[in-house]
C-alpha cells in the first residue's frame, strides 16, 4: 500500500496523472494545504489501492496511459462513494459531459490555478462530509 504524505487525520486525496512532475506537484500543493495525498501514475495502481486507502476524494487525469480517465472514474465511482474530480487538457464541451456521464463531481482544466484547486477539493470533501 502506498503512504499518504501529509497531515495523518486530513482528508486524503489521491491523485491519478501519468505525468510524474505534474502528479508530483499537484500532490505536493494538496498536502502544503493541509492535505493528506497519494500520488499514482496509472489506472491499475489506483484500482489495486483504492479499497485500501479510502480516499476521500480523487483527482484523474483523462488522458491516462492504461485506462481513459473516463473509464477509470465510472469503475471508482462504482466501487466506492467518493468525489472524482476530472482533470485534463480539454476544454470543450465534450469533455464536460463525458466527466459528467462518467460521475465527476468537478472538471480541472490543466494550468488551472493554485486558488481554484483547493477551492474546488475544499468543496467537494466539505460535502462529503456534511450529513445526509
Amino acid at each position: 500500500m502506498e503512504t499518504a504524505s501529509g497531515p495523518p487525520d486530513a482528508p486524503l486525496v489521491l491523485v491519478v496523472d501519468d505525468h510524474e512532475d505534474g502528479r508530483e506537484i499537484l500532490s505536493e500543493l494538496l498536502v502544503a494545504s493541509g492535505y493528506r495525498s497519494v500520488a499514482l501514475g496509472t489506472a491499475k495502481a489506483a484500482l489495486a489501492e483504492l479499497d485500501l486507502l479510502a480516499p476521500d476524494a480523487v483527482i484523474i487525469d483523462i488522458g491516462l496511459p492504461d485506462m481513459d480517465g473516463f473509464e477509470l472514474a465510472t469503475t471508482l465511482r462504482a466501487r466506492r462513494d467518493v468525489p472524482v474530480v476530472a482533470y485534463t487538457g480539454y476544454a470543450d464541451a465534450a469533455t464536460y459531459d463525458l466527466a459528467r456521464e462518467a460521475g465527476c463531481c468537478a472538471v480541472l482544466v490543466k494550468c488551472v490555478g493554485v486558488a481554484t484547486v483547493l477551492s474546488t477539493i475544499k468543496d467537494v470533501v466539505s460535502r462529503r462530509s456534511e450529513p445526509a
